[in-house]
């Protein structure tokens, strides 16, 4: 008795074994496949539109990204709104006709420069 159940005991921990092992290999080569297939674009800038319709260039220290505007105020120390703006989204500039308030509370450090050709 004691052997069929030191049998059927061997057996579980060896199928048991195998979904583990398999299930590894799987979740590995399914993140490898993500990883690989994933946007690899990220390094490309997009195309910037024409200075003409955004003048300044906005960078984020925190998060290093850069929104274009032709406008912005500042109504008060470290908040800028943005009237208008250009964002890039799915590889290209993409305008929003909305103002933006930013705040360097959230943001961090907000450099605003003058777009040069």
């Amino acid at each position: 008795m004691r052997q069929a159940i030191e049998g059927w005991l061997r057996i579980v921990l060896i199928v048991l074994f195998i979904f583990v092992v398999v299930g590894g290999l799987v979740w590995f080569g399914a993140g490898l496949y993500a990883n690989i297939t994933e946007n690899n674009s990220t390094t490309e800038l997009p195309d910037f539109p024409d200075i003409a319709k955004a003048e300044y260039a906005v960078a984020f220290k925190a998060t290093g990204n850069i929104i274009l505007t032709d406008r912005y105020s500042k109504p008060s120390e470290g908040r800028y709104t943005l009237h208008g703006y250009w964002e890039a989204r799915d590889g290209k500039y993409r305008y929003n006709d909305i103002d933006l308030t930013v705040d360097e509370v959230y943001f961090g450090d907000i450099i605003i420069t003058k777009r040069r050709e």
